[in-house]
């Protein structure tokens, strides 16, 4: 857990270090003067909670607060202040932050709901760490007992999973097949790495080539699927012609986390 509070008081920063640090040893707190260069262009996910300072009589606390906001945009951004919050939340507000907690009569109290909150940010990770692991299984369960050849690689093309029926297709045991680049199971492995390259980039099949003997057709029905019929290796040196479906498995912002090869 990575909290960054910004605040020019020396106070309140050793307050917030003190505390925080006290109650759970194993956070990390990063205390700053200002939201410099630095430090907006940290990423995104530099910091789980980012603290801001509030000053009513000081109009650059809110575009701090709005700076925070825009760099920080997955993170919790909590306000504080000394003024009581139904005066200052308007104002707070349009900075985009989740969070305003006056820092009067106690800070103690304030440093409390931080901490809070930054307990909260963990529990959801864990939760949707967990749903993400019960999803695998699921997943995984499904295409080990379905009745097609199934691949996974990450998104350089490297083998991270395969089912019962791609082994047995290709001749491989186990896991033997894992942590080797699928395209080396081509005729045409240059071939394959122009489909990762095509679905990396969001681009179209009109670049992958067609060495003779390698790759017979290949076609694009979707932005995240490129179809291949071409000759793959069997682990007893002989050629098999297959047809592959080469799917972008992507995450929330889009990014290529996997490819899914279906045979």
């Amino acid at each position: 857990m990575r909290i960054l509070l910004v605040t020019e008081s020396e106070e309140l920063a050793r307050q917030a270090d003190e505390q925080l640090r006290r109650a759970h040893p194993s956070w990390e707190v990063e205390v700053a003067k200002e939201a410099n260069a630095h430090l907006l262009a940290a990423p995104r996910a530099a910091f789980d909670v980012v603290v801001g300072e509030y000053r009513e009589a000081a109009e650059e606390s809110i575009e701090t607060l709005k700076q925070l906001r825009k760099a920080y945009p997955d993170s919790v951004v909590v306000a504080i202040g000394e003024a009581d919050k139904e005066n200052a939340w308007p104002r707070v507000q349009t900075a985009g932050v989740d969070h305003y907690l006056p820092l009067y009569p106690k800070w103690t109290e304030a440093l409390d709901v931080v901490a809070a909150a930054a307990e909260g940010v963990a529990r959801q990770r864990s939760d949707g760490q967990q749903a993400d692991d019960v999803e695998i299984r699921r997943a995984r369960a499904v295409l080990g007992t379905c009745g097609e050849a199934v691949l996974f690689t990450n998104p350089s093309g490297v083998v991270v999973w395969a089912n019962a029926q791609a082994l047995q297709l290709l001749g491989y045991d186990g896991g033997e097949l894992v942590g080797h680049p699928f395209g080396h199971l081509l005729a045409a492995p240059e071939a394959f790495n122009q489909v990762v390259d095509v679905l990396s980039s969001a681009g179209d099949v009109s670049s992958v080539v067609h060495p003779q003997g390698g790759v017979v057709a290949v076609s694009q029905p979707a932005a995240d699927r490129v179809e291949l019929t071409c000759f793959l290796a069997h682990k007893a040196r002989h050629y098999l012609l297959c047809k592959l479906a080469v799917t972008a498995v992507k995450d929330a912002s889009g990014s290529v986390e996997s490819l899914l090869i279906v045979l």
